[in-house]
């Protein structure tokens, strides 16, 4: 809420919101094919909603349900405060103004607001914000960002995929790529140029190629419930027998979702 003031009435989290096929979405700075745990579901959501604003830096991370476009400054052209991993407070200043007609985005959100006759949308500039959140925190002290999960509110039922004739069932490990986090990384020339950009592929211990029956250039065939899709390989004995690594935040890999059981099987 305005002011970091806590919520008495929270609504709900994203995959309720995502599971309850709600008639509109706001989508803020949010690439769908990359930057949701289940990018097939969202775009599922999104393709049976009746209206989609995106909030969106770059124009090729507008997903094509938008309705609505607001167009976004970067990071790098705003005044912003963040709170980094440890709880502390950092600031930084604009680098740049903000190209065309894009805008911060507590600017963008004050003026929805206004629009829509709401208090606590009066702020001037971003110092306003600041200030009355320092109101409520010390921000010199590091403020407390632990999340407390509900294990009762956690689906653990995992559906086995079955599309692939052959193969085997194989968990799945996964993470976000360092250079795939964000959208700005990803468009970022030079960091995609690096090695540690190059990780559309799947990784698996010698030991489970074998026995899958990958030849040396070839390719695996990745299988979930909600879909399928074929990678490149590479021999990887920090990668467990029974496990494949295969990233998530990649467009090449959304189509897997975020399932943690796949079938693999060799191509011929």
């Amino acid at each position: 809420l305005p002011g970091g003031r806590s919520n008495v009435s929270p609504g709900l989290n994203s995959k309720n919101m995502i599971d309850e096929r709600l008639k509109a979405y706001v989508l803020y700075g949010v690439e769908v094919g990359n930057d949701y745990a289940d990018p097939v579901a969202l775009d599922s959501a999104l393709n049976e909603a009746e209206f989609v604003v995106s909030f969106s830096t770059f124009r090729s991370a507008v997903p094509k349900q938008a309705n609505v476009v607001l167009p976004l400054a970067a990071f790098t052209e705003i005044d912003a405060g963040y709170i980094n991993c440890e709880g502390v407070a950092q600031f930084a200043s604009a680098a740049v103004k903000p190209m065309g007609q894009s805008r911060p985005g507590w600017k963008i959100l004050r003026v929805l607001g206004n629009f829509l006759k709401l208090d606590g949308f009066d702020y001037v500039n971003s110092k306003d914000i600041i200030a009355e959140l320092e109101d409520i925190y010390e921000l010199s002290e590091p403020i407390s960002v632990c999340y407390k999960p509900d294990p009762q509110s956690i689906d653990c039922a995992v559906s086995q995929p079955t599309n692939l004739e052959s193969g085997k069932l194989l968990e799945r490990i996964i993470d976000v790529p360092l250079y795939s986090v964000d959208p700005t990384v990803r468009r970022a020339t030079a960091l995609q140029s690096t090695k540690d950009a190059d990780t559309v592929a799947l990784l698996a211990c010698a030991e489970e190629l074998e026995e899958l029956g990958f030849e040396q250039g070839g390719r695996l065939a990745v299988c979930s419930d909600v879909g399928e899709v074929t990678l490149p390989v590479q021999s990887d004995d920090r990668v467990p027998r029974g496990a494949v690594y295969v990233p998530t935040g990649l467009s090449e890999t959304s189509v897997l979702g975020s399932v943690p059981l796949v079938v693999v099987q060799a191509m011929k």
